[in-house]
């Protein structure tokens, strides 16, 4: 029994404004990807960039605890551990990136990281190749 003066809570009006609360962060969180990747690609080298885990799938709710998952090609070791200090440095987001090569098959399949397919990985920057 409610208090005198007290509303029932709306269950469905609270679910909705969750969804809607995690939506925007989701987009939020996509706007960041890709500033970050604007920013990595001016810095760094490197030919590939994948974003891939909940901020792309839709079934997937992305919640304040969920990262930014990103995978990247062909950038050296080296210069790959500076890239990830300064993703970490560059946002308020978690951050997981990991090297391309670092991938099992398994993962790459799962997430779908060798294609652009919906509920799978987008790439999110390809270095321009030079046509002559």
């Amino acid at each position: 029994m409610l208090a005198k003066g007290m509303k029932g809570i709306d269950i469905i009006t609270i679910i909705k404004e969750k969804k809607r609360r995690r939506n925007m962060l989701k987009t939020e969180a996509m706007g960041e990807a890709k500033r970050l990747t604007n920013l990595l690609s001016k810095k760094f080298t490197f030919e590939k960039l994948y974003l891939f885990g909940s901020v792309t799938k839709e079934e997937r709710y992305y919640n304040r605890n969920s990262d930014i998952d990103m995978v990247v090609k062909d950038m050296p070791r080296d210069v790959y551990l500076r890239a990830y200090a300064f993703l970490l440095r560059s946002s308020r987001f978690r951050i997981d990136f990991k090297p391309w090569e670092d991938m099992t098959d398994t993962i790459k399949e799962y997430e779908n990281l060798s294609y652009d397919v919906p509920n799978g990985s987008c790439t999110i920057f390809e270095k321009r190749r030079n046509s002559f």
